[in-house]
């Protein structure tokens, strides 16, 4: 019978995250399956009790989605107008992914020093399908070392896999190398370049995908800046969270303030675009800084507004 274990990847910085946790360890825990904890965060200690051994990474390279090279824009419809943006929906979201990478990498090193046969990688926020697991784990035992479902947040493989060399060196800058070959998705990185086996992949059977992480409506505000009549700087707000907040924004000298119910957006002009010297933008919500940056002017615009189109509906 082949040992089989759980590779937890972890990143637990607020309670919801912690909850989610310990409703997978729980599960794993009363069934009796051993796991793993990998993580970028420190973990409560009674949950680590229950593992069989913890990894900590204290590195994990965060990015805006906005700043990789060849990001895309992303549309936002209403009755009056289109807004075409690298800066809201998806594109507001921070990119992790190099830092799922080396958890990934950290967590197989570990394991490759103990006993266990089959590693079946999963995601702190997800749930567990046990059948598929041990269907996974067949197939494993048939010969095929690598078994990948279309989302990083669930595979499964042999525990003596080869692991490719980019991965056995690990090097942050090498990895966002290899993630913009791959459109910057995870998931293409692991089928096709963490192992040196090919996959076999099983599409379209995982009951569910990340309770969290999936869920970019926990972004505090979705906001772009964008220009208008040569010199006007406008500034489009959406608030995807099921509160109200309250948006203070930022450009120079020129402030503006606006509360947001949920779903819904805004958009207004509010401050002259400006080419020489510093330009210093800050988002607050709710009292608390979401975003600041301060550059050259030209950077500022080159950076925050000249790739965002707006138009009006006829």
């Amino acid at each position: 019978m082949s040992q089989e274990v759980y590779l937890i990847g972890c990143h637990v910085a607020n309670i919801e995250q912690e909850n989610l946790l310990r409703r997978l360890v729980n599960h794993l825990d009363f069934y009796k399956k051993d796991f793993v904890l990998v993580s970028h965060t420190l973990l409560p200690e009674d949950i680590i009790a229950k593992s069989v051994g913890f990894v900590y990474d204290k590195c994990n390279p965060v990015f805006w989605r906005w700043e990789l090279e060849g990001s895309p824009s992303y549309n936002f419809s209403c009755p009056k107008f289109n807004i075409s943006s690298k800066y809201i929906l998806y594109g507001a979201s921070p990119y992790y992914h190099v830092g799922v990478l080396r958890l990934l990498h950290h967590g197989i090193k570990y394991l490759q020093t103990l006993t266990y046969d089959v590693i079946h990688w999963i995601e702190y926020d997800m749930f567990p399908d046990f059948d598929r697991a041990e269907e996974n784990t067949k197939l494993i035992r048939q010969g095929n070392q690598f078994v990948f479902h279309g989302l990083g947040s669930f595979f499964s493989f042999d525990a003596n896999i080869q692991v490719r060399k980019h991965f056995r060196e690990i090097n942050n800058l090498e990895l966002l190398k290899l993630l913009k070959m791959h459109s910057y998705v995870a998931e293409l990185v692991i089928m096709n370049d963490l192992f040196e086996a090919e996959p076999l992949k099983v599409f379209d059977v995982l009951t569910s995908a990340g309770d969290y992480s999936q869920n970019f409506d926990k972004i505090p505000v979705h906001w772009s800046l964008f220009q208008q009549k040569d010199n006007e700087v406008h500034i489009f707000l959406l608030n995807k969270q099921d509160k109200e907040i309250q948006v203070k924004y930022t450009y120079n000298d020129h402030v503006g303030m606006r509360v947001l119910l949920p779903n819904m957006y805004h958009r207004s002009h509010f401050a002259w675009l400006k080419m020489d010297g510093k330009t210093k933008v800050k988002i607050e919500v709710d009292g608390e800084i979401f975003f600041e940056l301060e550059d050259d002017s030209q950077t500022i615009y080159d950076k925050l507004i000249k790739d965002t189109k707006v138009w009006e509906n006829a």
